[in-house]
């Protein structure tokens, strides 16, 4: 009786500890991503591979892509069952002169904000383009301290994410790559608060950013807001993504590649022209409750490259609820632009605006839905 209990215990103890093991958990693949068909709108002129933020937005029932016109410095809103423009979103060059867009955020089909991440600058407009008001971002963010004035910007995987009164903006110290105190003193988070202007900054670098060896990922910050009302952060050398409120460092969660180690340490240095493996954007899909994160896999030499950055390979890693890795899919090479890419009614959709791909486009904006199905044995 009592070797049948012993035994009884180590198959218990054995089972567990193989459950709980990270390479158990790494390895655990039960999703891909595959490709469906092609969504596109017609364009009013040729879309830039450069424009940063594209996104799928609905208001009352209606269904909206919508992106920026870095261009043109609009907002344009494409309904997402019908093939071209409805209308722009565009402040008048007069009330807002030399405006360097880099992303918005739509409060309401007649609340627009623009970031003007060139002159620190947070623009209302109402649908008609009239300017309503401006904030400015650099009132509450330390204009004495390089470490805690950032550089703003909204990106796809990386949105303008509301919270209350209080709008949070993704930010990069002034400080920059070279300076330590970037990843021990820095902020990443601007909080702009879009009744009164006020401003505040939080949140820092993971702990082994402050070693001092991945000063080369230092402007890879991108984050996504989970349904319980967090931020989900994803760093460029960070095989982990990492849930916060913004006030405490927060929990980690294994979130890394299968197709490279950790990012290695890499000192930004003056005529490095290798790209190096890192983690881009975060995206929640809330139709399939999971989340997905990009993985860039570097370029050895931009200058040497075809196309420059966008030469490097792209693969999607998908996270469930619980933020467990459970699958990563290699993208196409030479098809996508890593820059824009969203979550629609019925999947994940990226762009087929690679520098490589735009010969003859006269304006097509293009984008590959990617469904979710289950891993093949």
């Amino acid at each position: 009786m009592r070797l049948t209990i012993l035994s009884i215990i180590i198959i218990l103890f054995v089972s567990t500890g193989f459950q709980d093991s990270p390479s158990a958990k790494k390895d655990k693949i039960t999703y891909s991503l595959e490709a469906g068909g092609v969504k596109s709108w017609k364009s009013t002129s040729q879309p830039s591979p450069y424009a940063g933020y594209v996104d799928f937005f609905t208001k009352d029932g209606q269904p909206f892509l919508v992106m920026e016109n870095r261009n043109n410095t609009s907002v344009e809103f494409y309904p997402w069952n019908a093939g071209s423009l409805l209308f722009a979103v565009k402040p008048d060059s007069a009330e807002v002169p030399e405006c360097y867009m880099q992303g918005f955020y739509i409060a309401s089909m007649d609340s627009v904000f623009i970031l003007d991440a060139g002159n620190g600058k947070l623009h209302l407009l109402n649908k008609k383009g009239m300017l309503v008001k401006t904030h400015s971002l650099e009132s509450g963010t330390g204009t004495g301290s390089k470490t805690q004035k950032l550089m703003p910007g909204i990106y796809s995987g990386s949105p303008g994410i509301q919270k209350g009164d209080w709008l949070h903006i993704s930010g990069t110290p002034f400080s920059g790559a070279s300076d330590p105190s970037t990843y021990s003193h820095g902020k990443t988070n601007i909080a702009v608060n879009m009744q009164t202007g006020a401003t505040r900054t939080e949140y820092g670098y993971p702990n082994h950013y402050k070693e001092g060896k991945y000063s080369a990922y230092y402007k890879d910050v991108k984050r996504c807001l989970t349904p319980e009302g967090e931020l989900l952060y994803s760093f460029g050398a960070d095989d982990s993504v990492r849930l916060t409120d913004l006030q405490t460092p927060g929990k980690a969660f294994y979130a890394g590649s299968s197709f490279f180690k950790t990012p290695p340490p890499a000192k930004a240095a003056y005529g490095n022209t290798a790209r190096p493996q890192n983690y881009g954007g975060i995206l929640y899909d809330k139709v399939n409750q999971v989340y997905y994160r990009m993985a860039l896999h570097g370029v050895a030499d931009v200058l040497k490259a075809e196309h420059g950055f966008d030469d490097q390979q792209i693969s999607i890693i998908i996270l469930d609820k619980n933020f467990r890795k459970t699958g990563e899919t290699l993208l196409p090479a030479g098809k996508h632009n890593f820059r824009q890419w969203f979550t629609g009614p019925d999947g994940l959709y990226i762009s087929n605006s690679h520098p490589g791909q735009l010969s003859g486009n006269t304006g097509e904006l293009a984008f590959t839905r990617y469904k979710l199905v289950p891993a093949k044995k």
